[in-house]
């Protein structure tokens, strides 16, 4: 499975974000949704933080404005949970949840805080 996240944060309309994901698998899904605000990246990258530092057994998660997306992580493992749009089922079921799962470690969680700070800088928070 490959997941292009958080490297496919798109384009900025004020201060939402349109997340595009991809996910290849045996078949293929691609959508976007402007889930995100740019000071949810930053909420984002601060929980990260919080998760490099603490005993990776440890179970936590976030949540967004948009109920579109939320993240779990335990036992050195992501949850990324899809709802609505973002659910590849949604056709099918558009009150139904999608999980993609992926084993972490702390290098690649301090990874993606890195990207993450290039967003922040790349789109930083407006005022509305």
């Amino acid at each position: 499975m490959v997941i292009h996240f958080p490297e496919n944060i798109g384009i900025l309309i004020g201060s939402v974000l349109i997340l595009k994901l991809k996910i290849s698998r045996q078949s293929f899904f691609d959508n976007k949704d402007n889930c995100l605000l740019t000071i949810e990246l930053v909420k984002l990258k601060e929980w990260l933080s919080y998760l490099k530092n603490i005993n990776f057994d440890e179970a936590d998660e976030i949540h967004f404005m948009e109920p579109i997306l939320s993240i779990k992580f335990k036992n050195n493992q992501f949850e990324i949970v899809l709802r609505y749009k973002l659910n590849p089922k949604y056709i099918e079921d558009f009150d139904s949840e999608y999980s993609l799962f992926f084993s972490v470690n702390q290098k690649e969680i301090l990874n993606i805080i890195v990207q993450l700070e290039r967003y922040i800088k790349k789109y930083p928070e407006k005022q509305i």
